[in-house]
């Protein structure tokens, strides 16, 4: 099957979002432990659910991809709006617009790999 061009941003997009979702478990590892172990294993699913797209382009790795996506944002919501014991305002403020653009980048790239090329499709003759 032929790749559409814009799949390709996929991939790009999950290696993104896993790197924002490094870095923050790196940043709250002093104010908020516990909280470093989920985005750390969010990250490695994101690196995985990358690497399986890169090589399959199969559905399991666009929904895990998609998945966290969504979860990422929603943590991000919860997290501004809540607030979590030991999180300061500072790192809700400077984390929301960094993972919401990471994670609307990886949704995108998610909902475009999604496309299938009409060209792969056979047609039927009229």
């Amino acid at each position: 099957m032929r790749t559409v061009p814009w799949a390709r941003a996929s991939v790009p997009a999950a290696v993104l979002l896993a790197a924002v979702q490094t870095a923050q478990a790196l940043l709250l590892r002093a104010e908020a432990a516990y909280l470093s172990v989920p985005l750390a294993l969010a990250a490695a699913l994101g690196l995985a659910a990358a690497a399986r797209l890169c090589r399959h382009r199969c559905f399991t790795a666009r929904s895990a991809l998609g998945m966290l996506a969504v979860l990422a944002l929603l943590g991000e919501g919860l997290l501004v709006v809540l607030g979590l014991p030991g999180v300061g305002h500072t790192v809700a403020r400077i984390g929301l617009p960094v993972t919401a653009s990471a994670a609307m980048l990886g949704a995108v790239g998610v909902l475009v790999a999604l496309h299938r090329d009409r060209r792969a499709t056979p047609r039927t003759a009229p």
